[in-house]
């Protein structure tokens, strides 16, 4: 909502100067503050903050949060709201594909 915000713009201020603007952490919180803007419409600002996670996360194929298949589902449920079917359909193959390389490169024990 809208009184989180400001929480989640701090945040991110902070965690930008501890481990810099191309960090898990700093994606983690761009992945929540874009969750805030798509409740509450805001899509276009949702939008480019969903791409910035992902770019950062791109650059950690290994980071273990946030998820990059998770990021991936919510920005495609947001194009899927505003009628943009094709795209999120793309953006969920690509989330089922980072599950599947997940999967097989998960050693058990």
């Amino acid at each position: 909502d809208a009184e989180a915000e400001p929480l989640f713009t701090r945040s991110l201020s902070l965690a930008e100067q501890q481990v810099g603007s191309d960090h898990p952490q700093v994606a983690a919180i761009l992945h929540f503050l874009a969750m805030n803007h798509s409740r509450q419409g805001h899509t276009a600002e949702a939008e480019a903050l969903f791409k910035r996670s992902l770019d950062i996360l791109a650059l950690f194929p290994q980071a273990v949060y946030p998820d990059e298949a998770e990021v991936l589902d919510h920005y495609a449920a947001l194009l899927r709201q505003g009628d943009r079917i094709q795209e999120a359909e793309a953006i969920e193959v690509k989330a089922r594909d980072v599950r599947a390389r997940r999967a097989s490169t998960t050693v058990t024990p």
